[in-house]
């Protein structure tokens, strides 16, 4: 019984995902998100009723034959928004299009969080992300420490941190 279920609960989930990815994709032709060269357009969506300001996390999933190292994040009026990336990755994705059959796509996955401010009740704002005009230093970590270009920080067994300025 067990198993029925686990098999029922998967194709529930996968026609959960292509409905939501039909209704986001619905909404978003209705409301102008139009990609250009060099920017990837990404919507956030408030589904509260009242406006609110607030810090989202988004995963953008950029081809990597665009040779994306670091983003800028900018609304429709180019003002640019606070962000941080949390992590930078390359993945293959799958996709399913009946007119070009299966295909695996190389891309570069941006894990972020974005700083939205004012979004509407019941509302979407509609963000871009392109490529930044200088390069983002991603912090490196391994075993007990995480550094970047200008600090190191250590995490010792018995619980002290050091950080160093380099």
């Amino acid at each position: 019984v067990h198993d029925e279920m686990a098999m029922r609960f998967r194709l529930l989930n996968q026609a959960y995902d292509m409905l939501l990815d039909r209704a986001l994709g619905f909404y978003a032709s209705h409301i102008g998100v139009a990609g250009q060269p060099g920017r990837y357009p990404f919507l956030l969506f408030n589904p509260l009723p009242f406006g609110r300001s607030c810090v989202v996390p988004v995963t953008l999933d950029i081809p990597a034959v665009d040779a994306v190292d670091g983003l800028t994040i900018v609304d429709a009026q180019n003002g640019e928004v606070p962000f941080r990336v949390l992590n930078r990755r390359p993945v293959r994705i799958d996709r399913y299009d009946p007119i070009n059959l299966p295909t695996v796509i190389d891309c570069v996955r941006f894990e972020l969080l974005v700083y939205a401010d004012s979004l509407p009740a019941l509302g979407a704002a509609v963000l871009y992300a392109q490529k930044a005009q200088s390069h983002i230093d991603i912090p490196r970590a391994g075993g007990r420490s995480i550094e970047n270009e200008l600090l190191e920080l250590t995490a010792e067994a018995d619980g002290t941190v050091t950080l160093r300025d380099k």
